[in-house]
């Protein structure tokens, strides 16, 4: 099943480079861990475990933004990252959809605890 999508734009490691961001596309820092030497306040768990998934699985898999959901791995899986209390009303109608949870330490179905990706890397 093909999704309509955006890229998704990662800054590059390189020193001295200039990065110019022209639309209103998200933008994915390097590491969870810069969001909190640029933010002013706490920055929220949502984004630090958007970033921290996508980190996980850019080394080996293509990512896109879909219009429904937060990720779509290879073209094929869609990914929903959310708190313990979420459930799949968002990603309900798509079949290979997966529920990543930053607040559980096991799975159930097909909810899986964010903790777990950190072995793909």
């Amino acid at each position: 099943m093909k999704f309509p999508s955006q890229k998704v734009f990662l800054p590059t490691r390189t020193p001295f480079t200039h990065i110019r961001v022209e639309s209103d596309e998200k933008v994915y820092l390097d590491n969870p861990n810069q969001l909190y030497a640029i933010c002013s306040n706490t920055p929220e768990k949502g984004t630090v475990y958007q970033i921290f998934f996508l980190n996980m699985l850019s080394i080996a898999h293509k990512l896109k933004l879909p219009q429904n959901g937060e990720f779509i791995v290879d073209d094929l899986y869609l990914f929903e990252i959310v708190g313990r209390k979420k459930s799949f009303h968002q990603i309900k109608d798509h079949q290979k959809s997966f529920i990543v949870c930053g607040e559980i330490e096991r799975g159930i179905n097909a909810k899986i605890p964010l903790w777990a990706f950190g072995f793909l890397h």
